[in-house]
């Protein structure tokens, strides 16, 4: 259903969609998504034609900050259906941007003594049976910050990863 929704945007698009998508059934059984995309904009009844199966209901999100916290509160465990239990609840394209991410305090201290906080959108502390206790901040910044600037090379010349494997630095 929703990767043949997918299909028909891309058609209509002309190039492949940018999206997250999660899955949410409603109290009485039924299928929900919460959609967020990165296309132009696109008509209420042409975007209710392409998607075929009823209601649509468009947001314009262009002026918040904090985007990432609207399509998170549905990927969480609160959220989570019996229905699917050992499932991810969610899909999303494989044109989108992968955040950085590390869990290295110095570049997380170096990278906050350089930066200028807007606000602190969201903050958390929770137990996992993996990591034990976690300490979780997500900050609205006045740029965009690349980790890869902070990171410092290994002995081996490589840098720690962020996403991927380790490769050698260019000579």
């Amino acid at each position: 259903m929703l990767s043949n929704f997918f299909k028909r945007l891309k058609r209509y698009l002309k190039k492949p969609p940018q999206y997250i998508a999660v899955l949410e059934f409603q109290k009485r059984g039924a299928i929900h998504f919460h959609v967020l995309m990165n296309i132009p904009y696109i008509p209420h009844k042409e975007l209710e034609r392409l998607w075929g199966h009823g209601f649509v209901k468009i947001n314009q999100i262009d002026d918040t900050d904090n985007i990432g916290a609207y399509i998170t509160k549905y990927m969480t465990k609160e959220n989570m259906d019996e229905r699917l239990a050992g499932q991810k609840s969610y899909t999303m394209s494989r044109n989108l941007r992968k955040p950085e991410e590390t869990t290295d305090a110095e570049v997380i201290e170096a990278v906050l003594a350089d930066v200028c906080v807007k606000r602190v959108a969201y903050t958390a502390e929770f137990e996992s049976e993996y990591y034990g206790s976690i300490s979780y901040t997500q900050l609205i910044l006045e740029r965009s910050v690349t980790l890869s600037a902070y990171r410092k090379p290994q002995a081996s010349g490589c840098f720690p990863p962020l996403w991927g494997v380790c490769k050698p630095l260019p000579v």
